[in-house]
């Protein structure tokens, strides 16, 4: 069994020494946005910006609010033959780091992922040129 993000190969210590915190989040937010922009049967770029806002309440209100919302998910994929496997793909892991995080951690995250405005030339799709096709 092997974790979803191969984390344990990873050394975050390095990565965030060699390019900062905020930016190392940053770089993950784009990476999820322009993700979700590309393989859904949903693409908008709004939601993302809204799932954004929304990982950055969650993770504001700290280890219990983001335990809470991964057993939901949990509950929910349960309930699907293909998709508990996401379970043990994602949301298993992501509930182990979150207790070994503290709580201070946490909420610094919450507030880095607030402060950071992503627009849509850094997500590197090309998505004004479209939005200017579309007017």
């Amino acid at each position: 069994y092997m974790g979803s993000t191969l984390s344990c190969f990873c050394d975050f210590e390095e990565i965030i020494n060699e390019f900062g915190f905020e930016k190392s989040i940053k770089e993950v937010l784009i990476s999820g946005i322009r993700r979700s922009l590309i393989y859904p049967l949903y693409r908008n770029y709004d939601l993302c910006i809204k799932v954004v806002e929304d990982a950055s309440i969650l993770f504001s209100n700290g280890k219990l609010a983001i335990v809470k919302a991964l057993l939901q998910m949990k509950k929910i994929f349960e309930k699907s033959e293909p998709k508990y496997l996401l379970n043990r793909l994602f949301v298993d892991d992501f509930a182990i780091w979150v207790q070994k995080v503290g709580e201070p951690k946490l909420m610094e995250i919450g507030k880095i992922i607030r402060s950071l405005k992503i627009a849509k030339p850094e997500i590197g799709l090309s998505l004004q040129e479209y939005d200017e096709m579309y007017e």
